[in-house]
């Protein structure tokens, strides 16, 4: 069974490309556009990672890493958002984000962080 992915972005196409990459690769992924749809993924779906922006309408993502804290089956989050700081990267990290990155996210990027919060990374070649 693939490893599963939950995407919550408010930005339709920039979720639709994280999902489609992300689909490709093997993965089942699941995009909704709030925290609020995101919480109701998290008993639906059960994803194994969840890629959340910091903007959102209604609950932002810290509040939504909040929610995350002492689930049964603990769930890594990488935290993405175009409001780069090293005050909201801190608090991310604190509100118990694995990962914190900036808008734009390359794809094969946003690939590696899922695959380091999985366990499932390939080695890089060493090149000599």
């Amino acid at each position: 069974m693939p490893h599963m992915v939950l995407i919550i972005e408010d930005e339709t196409i920039l979720a639709r490309n994280m999902r489609s990459y992300l689909e490709r690769q093997g993965y089942a992924v699941t995009a909704v556009a709030t925290g609020e749809q995101g919480l109701t993924q998290l008993e639906t779906f059960r994803p194994d990672v969840v890629v959340l922006d910091y903007q959102l309408p209604q609950m932002d993502g810290l509040e939504f890493l909040a929610c995350l804290r002492g689930r049964e089956k603990p769930i890594k989050a990488i935290m993405v958002t175009g409001q780069g700081n090293p005050e909201v990267a801190d608090r991310a990290q604190q509100a118990g984000a694995y990962a914190y990155r900036s808008k734009p996210l390359p794809l094969s990027e946003l690939k590696g962080l899922v695959e380091e919060a999985l366990g499932t990374q390939r080695p890089r070649e060493v090149l000599s």
